[in-house]
């Protein structure tokens, strides 16, 4: 479209270039698109990578890519603990489904986690493999694949408190085992109001939801053929998530809702039956919503395309003074019925009704199984998997005692504020004209979304060149 535009007195004529639809993407010259292909980005256009442009031909595909059947592997790719775990919460969720009476195969089948292969058996799919897989039977399909949770804290000489990764071997390493890890790690310090849902407590606040719903969409929108994988960040700031392979819609459409073009279709499916998200195309749209009422802070979502790699960013950043308890009780619907976004139905039913969900039960069920050994008892009946009952006890071989004295806890420095930070901030910039706004915010013991604030109340400081060799400036 062609408009002409009036900018400081003058007539200037804009093209708007719309988004190519991806299934016509790659755009080319001649007979090659491996070698031809350009994609726009800001005002210029440039000649894809390789890996771009196989990026592109794999999401031309009308069909979601991770219904492939694998015919090379067998049911013995699949982590029978995950299976286990994720009937207990299917079970949970829709306790007279009659999937639940179905054995494992069969159930993995109506899932979409097997299908028929071209010898006419069953064989995993890519969902499948991806969300009960093990991770070195994953890396054969995806050799890219790498899921990576951080959580930072300003604490000198650590760069993480705590750290996920999907290739240490001591798990599974597939996508529902993540989700299990890290939702409850992104949700561990979340501030709970008092609320209640008929005649339970409802633990299941907005924010809860919001970030279940923030990394399902990560993990399923992911191209796990794409490099750097699935990075998740929990740090002072707020939440990070990133995923390899940009949108299949526009931001714009993503943040309006109503639109839904999932890469993994049959993932979201699988997660979307144990209530992790939903299937409406109004996840992000929601999250932009709610988000900013609670925290006063504004999410941002971005794609990027550095260094031939496609990449997603959703950030949630929780600001300064934290939640806003009061606007986060009024999300809450008044009818007992609904849950806190308007829905017929809570985000998730059993865990708004238990005082701790079935995801921790099986995180601490699994870390007590790895802390202590397991001592043979005779004629002793094999306990249940996932059960709600409380984790049995075991005498553990005696011991020194151990005289160290504990560590000191951590006490975090006071976080400064008006004139003292402004003062903290030029005296800074002064002594290192190249520091950066995360240096800042280390420096000054607070965010940095803290730092950019601030710095907008200071006139006398300017920032000129470019992003990566610019410098401050103090006018006086």
């Amino acid at each position: 479209m062609v408009t002409v535009v009036d900018i400081d007195g003058k007539s200037v004529m804009a093209i708007e270039v719309p988004r190519v639809e991806r299934e016509l993407r790659p755009i080319s010259k001649g007979p090659d698109p491996r070698t031809g292909s350009y994609r726009r980005y800001g005002d210029g256009d440039f000649l894809c990578s390789p890996d771009e442009v196989s990026a592109m031909l794999r999401d031309s595909s009308s069909s979601s890519l991770d219904c492939e059947v694998i015919d090379e592997m067998d049911e013995t790719v699949f982590c029978q603990e995950t299976i286990k775990a994720y009937r207990q919460v299917f079970r949970d969720t829709h306790p007279t489904h009659h999937w639940n009476n179905t054995d494992d195969t069969q159930f993995l089948r109506y899932l979409g986690a097997m299908g028929v292969g071209k010898d006419m058996k069953f064989h995993p799919t890519a969902a499948g493999l991806l969300m009960f897989g093990y991770e070195y039977e994953i890396t054969r399909k995806f050799p890219n694949y790498f899921l990576d949770f951080k959580e930072k804290r300003k604490v000198l000489h650590t760069r993480w408190v705590d750290r996920i990764t999907s290739q240490t071997g001591d798990w599974s390493g597939n996508l529902f085992d993540f989700a299990v890890k890290t939702l409850t790690r992104l949700q561990a310090d979340l501030k709970v109001p008092f609320a209640m849902r008929g005649v339970f407590r409802d633990d299941d606040t907005p924010i809860h939801q919001m970030l279940r719903e923030a990394l399902t969409n990560t993990l399923t929108n992911a191209d796990y053929y794409g490099r750097q994988g699935v990075v998740i960040t929990k740090d002072d700031d707020g939440f990070t998530f990133e995923n390899p392979g940009n949108m299949r819609i526009s931001v714009d459409s993503a943040i309006q809702g109503s639109i839904s073009d999932p890469r993994g279709a049959v993932l979201l499916k699988m997660f979307s039956f144990i209530k992790f998200g939903e299937r409406a195309g109004s996840g992000v749209s929601t999250i932009f919503s709610v988000w900013p009422i609670v925290y006063h802070e504004s999410p941002t979502l971005q794609e990027t395309a550095l260094n031939g790699v496609f990449r997603t960013r959703l950030h949630l950043p929780v600001g300064p003074d934290g939640p806003d308890i009061e606007a986060m009780l009024r999300l809450y619907a008044p009818s007992a019925n609904q849950g806190p976004l308007g829905a017929s139905e809570p985000a998730v039913p059993y865990l708004s009704r238990r005082p701790s969900s079935i995801l921790q039960q099986i995180e601490q069920r699994r870390a007590a199984e790895h802390r202590q050994p397991r001592p043979i008892i005779e004629a002793a009946p094999p306990t249940p998997a996932y059960v709600a009952a409380p984790t049995p006890t075991y005498a553990a071989q005696s011991a020194p005692v151990d005289v160290t004295p504990p560590t000191p806890a951590y006490v975090a420095p006071p976080r400064l504020k008006g004139e003292a930070l402004s003062n903290a901030i030029i005296k800074a910039v002064a002594a290192t004209p190249t520091i950066t706004l995360d240096e800042l915010a280390e420096q000054c013991h607070v965010s940095r979304s803290t730092i950019k604030r601030q710095l907008k109340q200071l006139p006398q400081i300017s920032y000129q060149g470019s992003a990566k060799r610019g410098q401050w400036h103090i006018t006086q």
